[in-house]
């Protein structure tokens, strides 16, 4: 499968349910727009926001990790961050892990994970994600 198709599983579903996105549809500004701020939005709710706080409820943290200290909650959101923009399900494929998108997330999420706890706000980590989901979709607006 081509990585380029794979790692957006998230944004996809997102695109799905809102409409506006399918299998024919031509790229719109609604597209556009549910591809660049909804993933963000909904992605930093969940991880950061609901299950961030969840784990880290239930696994306090011990120590102090680059000026925060959410140790483990930090790690297994974003791995879960990770997991979900790198696993890929194909019918032809079946499951596939693409690493550089597992990799690359996964930075990503302890880099929100670290924003989120040092401003105390899920909303720089919003903002931070959408700049990095709109970066990508011009890039691939360019190349297209």
């Amino acid at each position: 499968m081509d990585p380029g198709r794979g790692g957006a599983l998230g944004a996809l579903v997102v695109q799905y349910a809102v409409g506006g996105m399918g299998p024919s549809a031509e790229p719109t500004a609604e597209a556009f727009v549910n591809s660049a701020v909804m993933p963000g939005l909904w992605e930093e709710f969940l991880f950061r926001g609901i299950l961030f706080s969840l784990v880290l409820q239930a696994l306090p943290a011990r120590r102090r990790i680059a000026g925060i200290s959410a140790t483990w909650a930090m790690l297994i959101t974003s791995l879960l961050f990770a997991l979900g923009h790198g696993l890929v399900v194909d019918p032809v494929d079946g499951l596939t892990v693409q690493l550089g998108y597992v990799l690359s997330t996964l930075v990503a999420g302890i880099f929100f994970v670290w924003v989120r706890e040092r401003t105390g706000s899920l909303l720089p980590a919003i903002v931070l994600h959408n700049l990095i989901n709109l970066a990508g979709l011009l890039v691939v607006g360019l190349q297209g």
